[in-house]
């Protein structure tokens, strides 16, 4: 039989990159592929491999003459390496009386030299870290080697604690920071000598790393100059729960000249107060802003007090063209002026540029018919011809007349 194509090799490329977006997170569709003919393997491998995800648990082997799955597949195909772009490592927080095991698999994963996002996460739940010095210093070298690669553009660490921030600095080419529940070792170690700032252009966190990110923060070259660029991050996702996370935040507003998304998340006792004063002096850039407000069982304030808050902004210039926002509750809330003020405020002047108001409300007891008969009312907003109001129940969308009544 020939194996000539029939179809282009460019129109199987692109219908395999569609396949791949929808296919399940085994990747079922695309093994199927890869196994019809050569040309098939070599265009799924490179969807199949982009991501890899490890988790230190898996990795611990009973046996050297038994190797995991991912050891025999470097081990006999190694060029399976040159399509991996993702690595996520999974972090159990355990000790591993065998650590000789894992140093034949550390050594073939230091051959991804093409990595581009790198996950380290803890499995342990939330606010529980894994301590950085108990995962098996082989593959801490691993995990320090993936950040000196220089295609390496994202980190992402959540849940780990005693962690060096310095070795962050060998991430040379990074632009995309995301970080939560990371507290920074107390020893310091030598820092990278960079020729060059690291310019950031995305920062997600810090969510109880308010200490690990002033410690990044400070960080300075052997030239004396700070080892990363704050000026010209665009994109902002921020968690705040106590001071420490809201200097943080304030440190990065203070500085950015080019954001034009800035989303906050804040959980009790913090609230919108801490950060009024600083979106004042944000950079007239800002077309985008989200905020999301976890509230406590017995929360006397459903809002936050963010109605307040985004009066204070209206008074000052801005270009504001989308606020969002999303309330999470346990449970109905009576009528509160708070609704009211928001619809005042979003309503009234001072948003020359605003153009959508999305507001999105959780209720964790709600279910079906419920949701109809508990809406809060926004008869300004609904009735502004110049923007567009979308209001979510539940993840419901509910019609605006509702919301006008």
């Amino acid at each position: 039989m020939s194996s000539e194509l029939i179809i282009p090799l460019d129109i199987i490329e692109v219908i395999i990159y569609n396949l791949a977006q929808i296919d399940d997170p085994k990747r079922t569709s695309l093994w199927a592929c890869a196994r019809t003919c050569r040309h098939l393997l070599h265009v799924c491998r490179r969807y199949i491999f982009w991501a890899i995800e490890l988790s230190d648990d898996d990795l611990s082997l009973p046996h050297k003459e038994s190797p995991s799955g991912i050891q025999k597949l470097l081990e006999s195909t190694p060029e399976i390496a040159t399509y991996t772009r993702s690595m996520h490592f999974r972090i159990s927080g355990s000790t591993h009386p065998n650590l000789e095991n894992f140093g034949d698999l550390s050594r073939i994963l230091n051959n991804f030299t093409l990595i581009q996002v790198l996950y380290v996460k803890s499995e342990l739940e939330a606010p529980a870290m894994a301590d950085w010095n108990v995962i098996p210093e082989c593959l801490r070298e691993v995990i320090v080697n993936l950040m000196k690669v220089p295609t390496l553009l994202t980190v992402s660490l959540s849940g780990i604690s005693n962690f060096p921030v310095e070795t962050l600095a060998h991430c040379i080419n990074m632009r995309s920071l995301l970080i939560k529940f990371v507290t920074p070792a107390n020893n310091a170690i030598s820092t990278p000598s960079n020729t060059r700032p690291i310019t950031l252009r995305e920062y997600g966190g810090p969510m109880k790393s308010g200490g690990a990110m002033k410690k990044l923060i400070s960080l300075k070259g052997a030239n004396g100059q700070p080892v990363f660029d704050f000026q010209y991050v665009d994109h902002c996702t921020a968690y705040s729960q106590d001071m420490e996370d809201v200097e943080a935040v304030q440190w990065i507003l203070q500085r950015s000249t080019r954001m034009t998304y800035f989303g906050l998340t804040v959980l009790e006792p913090s609230n919108f107060s801490h950060f009024s004063e600083t979106l004042f002096r944000a950079p007239g850039t800002l077309t985008r802003i989200f905020f999301r407000c976890i509230a406590s069982l017995n929360s006397q304030s459903p809002l936050n007090g963010l109605p307040g808050q985004l009066d204070d902004i209206r008074q000052q210039p801005n270009v504001l063209e989308e606020v969002g926002m999303n309330f999470r509750h346990s449970y109905p809330l009576e009528p509160n002026n708070e609704w009211n003020e928001l619809d005042n405020t979003l309503n009234g002047s001072g948003w020359p540029s605003l153009k959508i108001v999305s507001i999105h409300i959780t209720i964790a007891s709600m279910v079906g018919n419920i949701i109809e008969g508990w809406v809060p009312q926004f008869p300004g907003l609904s009735a502004n011809e110049n923007i567009t109001l979308e209001i979510f129940v539940n993840d419901i969308k509910i019609p605006t007349s509702v919301a006008r009544e």
